[in-house]
């Protein structure tokens, strides 16, 4: 009777001590250590398939960065760090072009492309980050790109061509700014817990075009140091000019530390559909886009 009695002691006291730690909250916040250097890889892949007419072409692309985040001092309220660009590696494909340009592989490139690269590896960018995971201010993008400028100029056409599609669709300011957010904006403004749910408006606006982007988190799980956090993009695009829109949903998971809130591998993975009449003809495009950031050290 003494040995029931004691197993449904612990029974109890087990199931109760489980319960508490179940309900233990956690308060999350971009907190890199002062004097450490992280290295990121970030992997964007995306797929479009168009058909109009019974004829169906198909686009892909691909980019991928490795960059050190250096963190050179921080405060309460701020913290400064160095962005250096460790290694690019881009390619398209599509029915009038394909590509492929990356900066480990110097024999496979132009002697253009290779001055290129040599504008930005090893070259960095100085950010100021708000505990939030937001851009207070970017510098250090200006005498990279009249570096470029200057080896664009005397490029060849297809080279020109090349290096000018790369820096419209990743390498200024604004596209950094946006992909850092998303990737490290996403802390919630209080404690938490496990079930917990929150959401961080990354809503971006261009001349005529606007983007509405929630991201909607819910904390999964901790174990010791490590989070794993589910995540659910949506987003709208309007184009006021064109007067269209576009729905897209994204889901993914990240696996956090949560003493440094950085993540140490996230995915997120999303897809959209539209449909576009084009003097009378109907154009169908389906993409598929994948992102993946992952902490090497």
């Amino acid at each position: 009777m003494n040995k029931m009695r004691s197993r449904t002691v612990l029974l109890i006291t087990a199931f109760f001590c489980m319960s508490m730690l179940s309900q233990s909250q956690i308060r999350i916040a971009f907190n890199p250590e002062k004097g450490t250097t992280y290295t990121y890889r970030f992997i964007t892949d995306e797929k479009t398939n168009q058909s109009a007419g019974g004829q169906e072409t198909t686009t892909g692309y691909r980019l991928e960065f490795v960059i050190d985040m250096s963190i050179k001092n921080r405060n309460s309220d701020e913290i400064y760090a160095d962005y250096i660009f460790k290694e690019i590696d881009m390619s398209f494909s599509s029915p009038m072009m394909s590509f492929k340009i990356d900066s480990k592989n110097k024999v496979g490139n132009s002697s253009d492309m290779n001055k290129f690269f040599d504008c930005l590896i090893g070259k960095s960018l100085q950010i100021v980050v708000s505990p939030d995971g937001s851009v207070k201010t970017i510098t250090g993008f200006q005498p990279i790109m009249e570096d470029i400028q200057k080896v664009i100029g005397s490029a060849n056409d297809t080279d020109k061509q090349i290096t000018g599609m790369f820096i419209q669709m990743s390498f200024h300011e604004f596209a950094f700014k946006t992909g850092f957010e998303q990737s490290f904006k996403m802390y919630p403004d209080k404690e938490i817990k496990v079930g917990d749910s929150w959401s961080i408006d990354n809503s971006i606006s261009v001349s005529t075009i606007t983007n509405s982007i929630i991201n909607t988190y819910t904390l999964k799980s901790i174990s010791e140091d490590i989070a794993l956090i589910d995540l659910t993009v949506a987003s709208l695009m309007k184009n006021e000019r064109l007067n269209r829109e576009l729905k897209e949903e994204q889901k993914g998971e990240i696996k956090l530390n949560t003493r440094t809130g950085l993540p140490i591998q996230s995915t997120l993975v999303g897809n959209s559909s539209t449909i576009l009449n084009v003097q009378g003809t109907d154009m169908k495009s389906e993409k598929t886009k994948k992102i993946t950031v992952s902490l090497l050290q």
